[in-house]
């Protein structure tokens, strides 16, 4: 299940439960924290090898997104299925290839979250 459609079976279970003025401040609370969660690796994965057609993984040791043939290959290496270039001297990412929007604003967002999770 989605997370979207998670949340809203959680909130429509407890909802039940409230008064409205109380229902309502659960809805904007789990709307404020579903705002504010980055994007796991999973979903930015299961974007990209929607977009691609074929599996896109992260590797865990560089921070960056590619298919599984660079991922076993070679990781140093860039080809036209690695997806990103973590700088994490000075935390920036590079987009190796052309995506749509929506894929590069989930990306961007997983990265910050990155970098959130590195300061704390």
């Amino acid at each position: 299940m989605s997370k979207e459609l998670e949340a809203l079976n959680n909130i429509i279970t407890k909802l039940e439960k409230y008064e409205p003025q109380d229902a309502l401040n659960l809805i904007n609370q789990v709307i404020l924290e579903f705002a504010l969660t980055p994007p796991s690796a999973d979903e930015v994965c299961k974007e990209l090898s929607e977009y691609w057609n074929e599996p896109i993984l992260l590797n865990p040791a560089t921070c960056e997104f590619m298919n599984i043939e660079c991922f076993a290959n070679d990781i140093n290496k860039v080809t036209h299925r690695q997806i990103t270039k973590w700088y994490d001297h000075d935390n920036t990412y590079l987009f190796l290839v052309a995506l749509p929007p929506h894929i590069i604003k989930l990306i961007g967002e997983f990265y910050i979250g990155v970098m959130n999770d590195e300061m704390s």
